[in-house]
């Protein structure tokens, strides 16, 4: 086995990335989400390659088949736009097109590096880094020094929440390193400036806080949450809402009934 992965090409990558900007788009590039849709990695282990680098020059994704026949020394047999990234240097591309939903955008190599700086700023300020917070995938919201209290230990209110969650069923009973849970609650008629903040409990243990959002030209609340691996896998009667109110030394708690 180590000589067949000695002599092997490896390449891992993405086909694009996400968003998780409050108000934008989760996958639809738009002019202020670019860096985090289109920056993706790209991992190349050539043949008998026994030390690495870290290659900061944009490129594309355009790229990888002519780099795999300069590999394997086959041309390609119809024209192509993308470049062999052997060899140095790497050849710069200034401009950068996407099209996503039958919609083209343009972008310069300079907007892909700055924006991707931004992008990990955006995401070490949102989650922390492993080093600093090894709970910030689970905490999206003001309240997340509740993760990992038990349900039966917070003052909830008898009274009506007053909303449903929706709940999507698609990451139930899947054990994943990382399982998005997701939905939505109704009724939506709040204010363009209502954020909703919901604590997820699995089994009676909150694991997740977060903050409901709306995407542009749209009446639906949504929410999206990471589920900690320890917690899965999980199933619809594991998993339960509450509706988190008031300042953060005093918060009210309501029980969120789970649409069916």
């Amino acid at each position: 086995m180590g000589k067949l992965y000695d002599r092997a090409l490896f390449i891992v990558t993405a086909d694009h990335g996400v968003s998780l900007r409050g108000g934008d788009s989760l996958r639809g590039v738009t002019k202020t989400n670019y860096g985090d849709i289109m920056s993706i990695p790209l991992f190349i282990k050539l043949p008998n390659q026994n030390a690495g680098q870290i290659i900061d020059t944009p490129v594309s994704s355009l790229d990888i088949l002519p780099t795999v026949a300069s590999v394997i020394r086959m041309p390609v047999p119809w024209p192509v736009e993308g470049y062999s990234l052997l060899g140095q240097p790497i050849r710069q591309r200034q401009q950068f097109p996407i099209c996503a939903h039958n919609q083209f955008s343009n972008f310069t190599a300079k907007d892909i590096v700055s924006n991707r700086f931004q992008t990990v700023q955006e995401k070490f300020r949102l989650f922390g880094s492993g080093a600093t917070n090894a709970n910030g995938l689970y905490e999206l919201a003001d309240y997340k020094h509740i993760v990992g209290q038990s349900v039966k230990n917070l003052p909830i209110h008898k009274e009506n929440a007053g909303i449903q969650v929706g709940l999507n069923h698609q990451g139930l009973g899947v054990r994943s390193v990382l399982m998005p849970l997701s939905g939505e609650i109704s009724p939506a008629a709040f204010s363009e400036s209502d954020n909703v903040n919901l604590a997820i409990a699995v089994r009676g243990k909150i694991q997740a806080t977060t903050i409901t959002y709306r995407l542009p030209g749209e009446n639906i609340r949504r929410f999206t949450a990471l589920i900690p691996d320890s917690s899965l896998p999980i199933s619809y009667g594991d998993v339960s809402f509450l509706l988190i109110k008031g300042p953060l030394n005093h918060s009210d708690f309501y029980a969120v009934p789970v649409r069916p």
